[in-house]
């Protein structure tokens, strides 16, 4: 088993190099590929190559123009060389546990481990509710499982990272799973139909990265403007695809997913663009209920049932302004 990690970047030097430095040391990725998506200063070689890396260790490539995180892994699938992969940002670490968990995946056949990581928000470990889901699946503290019908749904719940997964190279590249087109939110569709293709999915209780969350640096995630509601021109598209998977169980598991994500959307953007997401997300609702009744969810899933409900009443009481018709022969 061989393993490229693949990071993209944007205007994040200082980060990079730390991270390239980590990598390198800990002396277990084959390649290393970075995709400059763009940087105002563009990165060579020279400023982020780590001394102790092999030589060809770095693949560094640069964008025509600025796609975004979601595009930038994208293009990287197709430049990798090994057998597997795993991406990372560029503003987070590789802990000592990611040799561990490599020694362990050896010889075994999977389409993508999941594994557990450590949020910088906590004291240790995951985000409560990530933790909620392992604990839920009874795999909190399993050193390697394979995951089954009942505990699939369960933990792609947890957050739809692209970096708390380990990949299989070829699964990507057939599956068609991939980032969105968007700026933000992008991973959501590249973590879902990795579940709806994958035949074989591991995981692992290991922590084997750690994020850094801070709400005061300029990082594409502290946005809280138009760019935030790109997801819903996606959000459709990827609701047929779970639908149309005849797995009930795995299309509760994301609509529970989506409402949480839709409340966070809301009061994540300016104050603005609040009755918009309200509108958006009633909508989207309006359209769930047309395939499945909302009385189809008060026995199966009453927390579920709830969420829709609220959602689909506070959507029904927004009405967005209309644009202005213009005048005959106006412009």
């Amino acid at each position: 088993m061989n393993i490229s990690l693949i990071i993209p970047v944007r205007n994040d030097t200082e980060n990079l190099i730390h991270l390239l430095a980590q990598a390198a040391e800990l002396g277990c990725f084959t390649q290393a590929i970075v995709i400059d998506d763009l940087s105002d200063t563009p990165l060579t070689r020279s400023m982020i190559e780590p001394e102790k890396a092999p030589e060809n260790w770095l693949l560094l490539n640069r964008n025509p123009k600025q796609f975004g995180p979601g595009p930038s892994r994208n293009i990287a699938i197709e430049l990798v060389k090994t057998s597997h992969l795993m991406y990372i940002d560029s503003d987070d670490m590789l802990t000592p546990a990611l040799i561990d968990l490599l020694n362990d995946l050896n010889g075994k056949e999977f389409d993508f481990c999941l594994f557990k990581h450590h949020d910088s928000r906590v004291q240790h470990g995951q985000m409560p509710h990530d933790e909620a889901f392992w604990q839920s699946a009874g795999l909190a503290d399993t050193a390697l499982a394979r995951l089954d019908a009942v505990t699939t749904p369960q933990l792609a719940q947890t957050a739809n990272y692209p970096w708390n997964k380990i990949y299989r190279t070829e699964f990507l590249r057939h599956s068609g799973a991939r980032c969105s087109n968007i700026l933000l939110h992008e991973d959501v569709a590249l973590h879902w139909q990795s579940f709806l293709q994958a035949k074989t999915i591991l995981c692992s209780s290991s922590i084997v990265v750690e994020h850094f969350v801070d709400s005061r640096a300029q990082r594409l995630t502290n946005l809280r403007g138009q760019d935030r509601l790109e997801f819903f021109n996606v959000l459709p598209s990827l609701y047929r695809q779970v639908r149309d998977g005849n797995h009930p169980e795995f299309t509760m598991a994301f609509l529970h997913f989506v409402t949480g994500l839709l409340y966070w959307i809301e009061y994540n953007v300016t104050p603005d663009l609040r009755r918009t997401v309200r509108r958006k997300t009633g909508l989207f609702v309006e359209q769930v209920l047309q395939d499945f009744p909302l009385n189809e969810f008060a026995s199966k899933d009453p927390a579920l049932h709830q969420h829709l409900k609220d959602q689909r009443r506070r959507g029904r009481f927004i009405r967005l302004p209309k644009r202005p018709r213009s005048r005959r022969g106006a412009p």
